[in-house]
């Protein structure tokens, strides 16, 4: 107890003083001897991470592999210094990072805005087998199990609906997207998937089936996060047990670097709303369609 205490007046002491790399020593110390109180001091540290010296001999512990690195991705989820944390985390990528590291880095990046490379941040975290069920629309199938958000399949059972896989009926592969919905009105946003998609032309397919009776419109729409400008919008007007195919093209421009794919069933009115019966959906895909086209001079 009485070294915990002298390593904590040599932190503050150098921090005080400016003799960061010191600080970042005693801290590391800390860190290791103090299991129970590790928690709380690594989160007080993010506000230190902005100095380079500190950050670089953190770092330089972490890549030695101190036992305190297992903490980051739970303690440091919801830092408020996204952009200290992801340079602390990019500099240590290479050197023992876990699948949760990984996953915390690609949030990191998606609150810096930074889409792209979150999203590739977080396909690096997936584990093999699900990496083979990864394209711009994550298990467009749904015969993945439950992958991280925020680059796959989000559900939420809304008031009057039910969602959920259906392993029994399936158009391609042993399974698909069911929503249930029992004729209650509500407004339906409950299935959603955050995209990263480049500049460009693109094409959304599916295949739906439904048994439905009622007027309210479903549809899936691509809009820019996180301003919500609509990109697409394809309704799915299946109002029969058959698979059927829907498409639709859409452009997204050099201004929109997140976009989300979400299932919607929001009428223009309380009377359009409400709809009885299951509908469901399959091969989901979201492939290039060409260039974005030249503004003209």
């Amino acid at each position: 107890a009485l070294i915990i205490v002298a390593r904590e007046w040599f932190f503050r002491r150098a921090i005080a003083s400016g003799r960061m790399e010191e600080a970042a020593q005693q801290l590391d110390a800390l860190l290791t001897l103090d299991e129970a109180g590790a928690p709380g001091r690594l989160k007080e540290s993010v506000r230190h991470l902005g100095d380079p010296v500190f950050r670089a001999t953190l770092a330089r512990a972490l890549r030695d592999g101190r036992p305190w690195r297992a903490l980051l991705p739970a303690v440091l989820a919801d830092t408020s210094g996204p952009s200290e944390v992801e340079s602390l985390l990019a500099s240590i990528a290479n050197r023992g990072g876990s699948s949760s590291e990984s996953a915390l880095r690609a949030r990191l990046l998606e609150r810096l805005g930074r889409a792209r490379q979150a999203r590739a941040q977080w396909h690096a975290s997936l584990t093999a087998p699900m990496k083979r069920f990864d394209d711009l629309v994550f298990d467009g199938g749904f015969e993945a199990p439950s992958g991280p958000p925020p680059y796959a399949w989000q559900f939420e059972s809304q008031k009057g609906t039910a969602v959920g896989v259906d392993a029994a009926r399936a158009f391609e592969g042993g399974r698909s997207l069911a929503v249930q919905f029992d004729g209650r009105t509500a407004d339906f946003t409950g299935v959603w998937q955050d995209l990263a998609l480049a500049p460009g032309v693109y094409r959304l397919t599916l295949a739906s089936s439904a048994t439905l009776s009622g007027a309210r419109p479903i549809a899936w729409t691509v809009s820019c996060r996180p301003s919500e400008r609509p990109l697409a919008r394809l309704d799915v007007a299946a109002y029969g047990a058959g698979w059927k195919a829907f498409s639709v093209t859409f452009q997204v421009p050099g201004d929109c670097p997140a976009q989300q794919l979400r299932l919607t069933s929001i009428g223009p009115s309380q009377a359009d709303r409400s709809v009885d019966g299951e509908i469901r959906f399959d091969a989901m895909r979201i492939t290039p369609a060409g260039a974005v086209p030249a503004t003209p001079p």
